[in-house]
């Protein structure tokens, strides 16, 4: 008997039977081997794995980009440095990103969504706390995102230097809005009494000046004070500092607890 296969052995009928045996049906390929694919099973899985690596490379080939904008800037960094640093071929670049332009836009929104995301998620956790927590929970998420990000913001703030479209860009369709939000909370906490009056331009750039100096001064913090600035512990300090100086100085507080 060969493997695979069934033999089906019927005594032969004599003339007094009146009965057939049944036909046995012969058994598809898949049911008689049940890792038999069919050709177009194999196709689709062929297809699936090429997408799954194409979004692999193209991820890849973004947080390359990311890297280099930061570091050199969009006129310092060119295509054939991206691909480098993302360890593909120059052509598979200009495949998933035709322009430098393009590619420059897609990291940056690569970038920008996850800083969207992580605001929204502060949002979310701080849903019902007063507007002065609020405010503390929004430095702090943010110093860890600069820490666990500095690219992100190295990419904003070379992009600040200049009056460039892509500057615009980048402000009008994600740092306005989030912005926007922060100083509402601003608002909050000043009319709730919570904060003396001071405007969300000079707040706002305290905490960012304070956070994005001390991660990118990483060199001279680790130097001087043999300390990592972007240790989970380093940065959770520095926030505590940050708001026990800023937050709670701006904080309005009873003359007699002064």
């Amino acid at each position: 008997m060969h493997s695979g296969s069934f033999m089906l052995v019927c005594p032969m009928p004599s003339a007094k039977s009146t009965q057939r045996s049944p036909k046995m049906k012969p058994l598809s390929a898949a049911k008689a081997n049940p890792r038999a694919t069919s050709a177009p099973e194999k196709q689709t899985k062929v297809k699936s794995d090429r997408v799954q690596l194409g979004n692999a490379a193209k991820e890849n080939i973004l947080f390359a980009a990311l890297r280099c904008f930061a570091k050199s800037g969009f006129d310092g960094a060119s295509m054939l440095e991206i691909a480098r640093a993302a360890e593909v071929g120059h052509p598979l670049v200009h495949y998933h990103f035709r322009t430098k332009e393009d590619l420059w836009k897609a990291s940056a929104t690569f970038a920008f969504n996850d800083l969207a995301r992580a605001f929204e998620a502060v949002e979310l956790a701080s849903d019902g706390l007063a507007p002065i927590d609020k405010l503390k929970l929004m430095c702090r998420a943010f110093a860890r995102f600069t820490a666990r990000y500095p690219q992100h913001v190295a990419l904003l703030v070379n992009e600040s230097k200049i009056d460039s479209p892509r500057f615009h860009w980048l402000l009008d369709t994600f740092l306005r809005p989030m912005h926007k939000r922060l100083d509402l909370v601003i608002e909050q906490a000043t009319l709730a009494g919570q904060i003396i009056p001071i405007p969300p331009v000079h707040l706002t750039s305290f905490v960012i000046g304070s956070i994005t100096q001390f991660i990118f001064a990483g060199g001279l913090t680790r130097e001087l004070y043999d300390l990592d600035p972007r240790s989970i512990d380093t940065v959770n300090n520095h926030a505590d500092w940050m708001i026990k100086v800023i937050m709670d100085g701006i904080a309005v507080q009873p003359i007699e607890s002064r």
